[in-house]
């Protein structure tokens, strides 16, 4: 039997359907703003975990900063994934950067002024969550409509690229800013002007950018809506189920880096910023292979086995016997973190319909605030039984609760339900059987 032309492309062609959404000039544009955003994102993450760190000496301080995030994060983002579906994406998305910007540009001069006290960064991770909670479903709703079907799915993978692109700048350049003239209080300006940036390209990419909802139910009858959507489709239900899983369990490993680098190895600021910019070395290349291959039948395993190595993968870091086998252990696990989130989000908009976009988005992004919440009792954790072993624990629970949500998932069908397009049909069917 020959192949088709779809397989013979599949086979040859995997790079250029990976990175066919840049042929879009606007979608360049609000790539490259991505790419600028995260770049300051990830800089300021960094440093401000190390300043937690120097100014407390504690595992807990560090993790009370993310705690503080995912507390502010959750409770808006569900209704930052409204807000997206009603209104302009373009406006919602420029706004957060605005005030990632402002809070960037505040702390900023805070630390020049010699004024810092570590509850002003922890006001300052309550900021960037509520500002984060409005800024993801802006920008996948937003690539959906620039791009539409299958292009929609490569075109958020990519953007994950452009996150894997920060990691890799933002820290190492950041933890080596504050060795120089700059320092802590000169970095967060630089971030500041990142976010800057990151604004003005958004706002120039043409178009409204309006929800293609045209529903003029209430707040909560739209965000009624979008639940039922995602109950109605099993293959969006586990993957959201699988977002909390591995938010609660193997995504936290990072706030244990400072203390990993610092208390275990004996390192600096440098090397924090080195060994968190060496977790995205790997993250660039999985993006490539994972925007390729985001809207093939094989992406529904893919996910679930990649879920499933992302737990394993945190022992092994937790068990890394010095610093230098710790750098190559990070380089696969950002590879297998990144492919996990690229697949995350890429399949959540691959199986979910447009006018759903925000309200979708933001139940699976909102995951990544329960990271916030578990953070802290996994600090405390640290410093109870050391950062070795906490790190071990939650890889164990992240690669355990993994294969019940596979064994779920087969139960309920979400595999075939991966197959059925996220088309109008599918939501008049879901009409008819009163999901909808």
């Amino acid at each position: 039997m020959s192949a088709r032309p779809s397989d013979a492309r599949a086979g040859s062609g995997w790079s250029r359907e990976a990175f066919s959404p840049l042929a879009s000039g606007a979608y360049r544009r609000l790539w490259t703003a991505t790419l600028i955003q995260f770049l300051g994102m990830m800089t300021a993450g960094v440093v401000r975990a190390f300043l937690a760190f120097d100014l407390t000496d504690s595992n807990t301080a560090v993790a009370a900063q993310l705690f503080a995030f995912g507390l502010t994060l959750f409770p808006t983002m569900i209704g930052a994934g409204v807000i997206t579906d009603r209104l302009s994406r373009k406006t919602v998305l420029t706004a957060a950067q605005l005030l990632l910007m402002a809070q960037a540009l505040l702390l900023g001069v805070i630390i020049l002024s010699g004024l810092l006290e570590y509850w002003m960064l922890f006001s300052q991770s309550v900021i960037e969550g509520f500002a984060v909670a409005f800024l993801v479903p802006s920008r996948q709703a937003m690539t959906g409509q620039l791009l539409g079907g299958q292009g929609a799915g490569r075109g958020v993978v990519l953007q994950q690229g452009a996150m894997g692109a920060g990691r890799i700048l933002g820290p190492i350049g950041g933890g080596a800013l504050v060795g120089t003239v700059l320092g802590f209080g000169g970095v967060f300006l630089l971030v500041a002007l990142c976010y800057g940036i990151a604004a003005w390209m958004t706002f120039g990419v043409p178009g409204d950018f309006r929800s293609e909802d045209e529903s003029r139910d209430s707040f909560f009858g739209t965000l009624a809506a979008g639940l039922r959507y995602v109950r109605g489709r099993p293959a969006l239900l586990v993957t959201v189920i699988t977002a909390y899983v591995v938010a609660l369990t193997s995504i936290p490993y990072f706030v244990l880096l400072p203390g990993m680098v610092i208390d275990v190895f004996g390192r600096d600021a440098f090397e924090l910023g080195a060994i968190t910019s060496a977790s995205s070395v790997g993250a660039i290349a999985v993006t490539v292979w994972a925007a390729a291959v985001v809207h093939r039948p094989v992406a529904w395993q893919l996910f679930l086995g990649t879920s499933f190595l992302f737990g394993l993968v945190v022992i092994a870091f937790g068990l890394a016997p010095n610093f230098p086998i710790a750098l190559v252990i990070i380089v696969l696990l950002g590879a297998v973190e990144m492919g996990y989130i690229s697949f995350v989000l890429g399949l959540g908009m691959a199986y979910s319909h447009r006018r759903y976009d925000g309200r979708v988005q933001a139940l699976i992004v909102s995951s990544f605030s329960f990271l916030g919440f578990v953070s802290l009792p996994i600090g405390a954790l640290a410093d109870a039984i050391g950062v070795r072993g906490a790190l071990i624990a939650e890889g164990a629970a992240g690669a355990a609760l993994i294969v019940l949500v596979v064994l779920y998932s087969r139960r309920i069908g979400a595999a075939e339900d991966a197959r059925v397009p996220a088309d109008e049909e599918r939501i008049r069917a879901l009409a008819a059987d009163g999901t909808e």
